[in-house]
């Protein structure tokens, strides 16, 4: 038996995930339960697994800090209890309504998930404790979370505590070793409760679409093919991977008899055994596992036969790859993992050069969808002739010059996956609309055809424009901005963090964080300016800094004339804004001529034998005023010399 301990933020939840997990694998594991306030105190030592749950940053963050835990932790995604929403069906559209969960993250999971099943007819306004603003509104609704209700509202709709999501249940199978048959059982259950919520939902209100929403919720979440047939063998619905295998779009084996794709597969309930397979990818487990009486049919499994020769993928970022010590952006990238959990649309705003593409590579690294492609595309590189066949695709013999046989658009390579927009703000105001199109329909439709491709992506978009402004001026529409704007994100330029200068250099440059070593690479001076610097580029500029100094090959800590040109530049200019009166130009004429450290009272009298008549209180607020413009270095005990910049101004004069 396996033991696995459920860290909650409420008892309540906590049992909930326990009764969740021993009704799908009693016979294999035992469950221990506690409070991520206890959770230090806890003995883990004999857990096989941690699954945490609520604000996961905090929980991860405090059991790093325990030593005994050595067992694997699984992020346990929780999703609305289909059985418990039928009475949302009688809340009228436009209505506003409270929603009430125990922490932020978890109210905006509910709310995502509730529309993504299809109840975005009204409008939902969050709480949850420590959030002191709110309307109160004559309908609540709470995922089983009663207790922090802050009023007495007319109506309470209770949908109960959220239930695990299949995606996580297959993870700890997965983790766990657990008999792979189990999947299949799990796969039963949640198809089971889907299609009984469906069957009430077109008794009520007629949304049929919401089988289809949360069959996408299952299926799509399991990394193997998956297909419903009824015993004709027609298919009626199957996910994209199993799509994948077959060669085709899932749009082409909805509605077609299963036969036409794989020959060898015979229509007798009766037959359960294992098939081997060849299709176009190589060899394939084909199963019939069982069937499926409500169904009328039968639920087919499609495995790729894996080999010793692994395709080798190309890499993405991570986290850990986002490199910053700015508290502003460390909550950014808070709030960024936290999203990478959900599954809406992300809009990154911030200057170019300032990691927005790692950063989306990050979030869907960090994804369910991890395991399937993220796709980027610049919509400023492409000419707006071409944007919507590169987006879209197009059907053969749509225009002169294309393809004979058609073309794949960037959204159907990207299903399954992510679609990385960037730069946004420049995509032309026709092609907006077929993008809000497909982010309400979740389907698109090719250049030169009639119909349309179901397509399952999670769209990340980026821009360095400030889209709301974009869509004052009429560039922008505002409809579309509110369909990417669900999970904002902004990244810092460089220029507001002083404090990652030092941090990337030693990154791009491989060397030890120690301050000594770091010392061999730049003079002080020099740090200080690059800390000062504009950087009107960002971290891009920065890196390309680092290559043409490691091209220099100086074999010296870099000076600040060692610096690019524009960096130079914009010394010179900052030197020509600083306006010396004649007692202060005079006074660092004096330091540039000695060009050795000199003390008050020397410099008065130097002064005084050049025939300077300027007091010695005069002069000491010349040499202040001249330290604070960086032209003077104070040292301690001994007194002033001219700096780099000083000699600069000298010579610029």
């Amino acid at each position: 038996m396996k033991l696995i301990t459920v860290v909650s933020n409420t008892r309540s939840t906590g049992m909930t995930m326990k009764e969740n997990l021993l009704s799908f694998l009693d016979d294999y594991i035992e469950v221990q339960c506690t409070l991520l306030s206890d959770v230090k105190y806890y003995d883990f030592r004999h857990s096989a697994l941690i699954l945490t749950s609520g604000n996961y940053n905090i929980v991860i963050d405090t059991l790093d800090k325990i030593d005994t835990i050595n067992c694997p932790i699984i992020i346990g995604e929780r999703f609305v209890d289909y059985n418990n929403i039928n009475e949302l069906f009688s809340i009228p559209e436009s209505e506003k309504v409270l929603l009430i969960n125990d922490d932020k993250l978890s109210a905006i999971e509910t709310e995502i998930q509730l529309k993504i099943i299809g109840f975005d007819k009204f409008e939902y306004e969050l709480y949850y404790p420590g959030k002191y603003s709110y309307v109160p509104r004559d309908i609540v609704i709470t995922p089983g979370e009663i207790e922090f209700i802050p009023y007495r509202p007319k109506k309470i709709i209770n949908l109960g505590s959220r239930k695990l999501s299949i995606g996580t249940l297959f993870e700890i199978i997965k983790t766990l070793n657990l008999p792979s048959f189990k999947n299949t059982e799990i796969m039963n259950s949640f198809l089971k409760d889907i299609v009984s919520l469906s069957r009430s939902c077109v008794l009520e209100r007629n949304q049929g679409n919401i089988l289809n929403d949360a069959l996408k919720q299952v299926v799509e979440k399991v990394d193997y093919g998956i297909c419903y047939i009824d015993n004709q063998g027609k298919i009626i619905f199957c996910n994209n991977i199993f799509a994948y295998y077959l060669g085709t779009k899932k749009a082409n084996l909805i509605n077609n008899n299963i036969g036409n794709y794989i020959s060898a597969l015979e229509l007798d309930n009766n037959i359960l055994k294992e098939l081997e397979i060849d299709l176009n990818l190589g060899k394939f487990k084909l199963k019939k596992d069982y069937s499926f009486p409500m169904f009328n049919g039968s639920i087919l499994t499609l495995v790729k036969k894996t080999n010793n020769k692994k395709k080798l993928a190309k890499k993405l970022y991570t986290f850990e790859d986002y490199i910053t010590n700015n508290y502003k952006e460390e909550n950014m990238l808070n709030d960024a993992r936290n999203f990478s959990r959900l599954d809406s649309p992300i809009l990154i705003q911030g200057e170019s050069g300032t990691g927005k593409e790692i950063l989306a590579q990050s979030i869907h690294s960090n994804s369910v969808r991890s395991n399937m492609p993220f796709i980027p595309i610049n919509i400023s590189t492409i000419s707006q002739s071409l944007l919507e066949s590169e987006l879209f695709g197009y059907e053969k013999g749509s225009f002169t010059g294309g393809l004979v046989e058609g073309k794949e658009g960037i959204f159907e390579k990207a299903n399954g996956g992510t679609i990385f927009l960037d730069e946004i703000g420049d995509i032309p105001k026709d092609i907006q609309v077929k993008l809000l199109r497909v982010l309400e329909e979740h389907s698109i439709r090719k250049v030169g055809s009639h119909d349309e491709i179901p397509i399952d992506v999670r769209i990340i978009a980026a821009t360095n424009k400030d889209l709301f402004n974009e869509t004052k001026s009429n560039n922008f529409r505002l409809d579309l901005f509110f369909r990417l704007n669900i999970l904002p994100l902004s990244t810092t330029p460089l220029r507001n963090k002083p404090e990652d200068i030092s941090l990337l250099l030693k990154n791009f440059l491989n060397i030890n964080s120690n301050d000594d070593d770091f010392k061999n690479y730049f003079e002080k001076d020099t740090i200080d300016f690059l800390k000062k610097y504009s950087w009107p580029g960002n971290i891009r500029e920065l890196k390309n800094l680092v290559l043409y100094l490691s091209a220099k090959n100086l074999n010296r800590p870099v000076k600040i004339e060692d610096l690019q040109n524009h960096m130079l530049k914009e010394i010179n200019r900052e030197d020509k804004s600083i306006n010396l009166n004649t007692s202060e130009k005079i006074v660092l004429n004096l330091y540039y001529e000695e060009n050795k450290v000199i003390g008050r009272i020397k410099a008065s009298n130097l002064l005084e034998s050049k025939g300077h008549e300027i007091t010695p209180g005069k002069i000491k607020k010349i040499l202040e005023s001249l330290n604070n413009f960086k032209l003077l270095d104070y040292i301690k005990n001994k007194g002033y010399v001219i700096s780099e910049k000083g000699i600069t101004y000298i010579n610029n004069l």
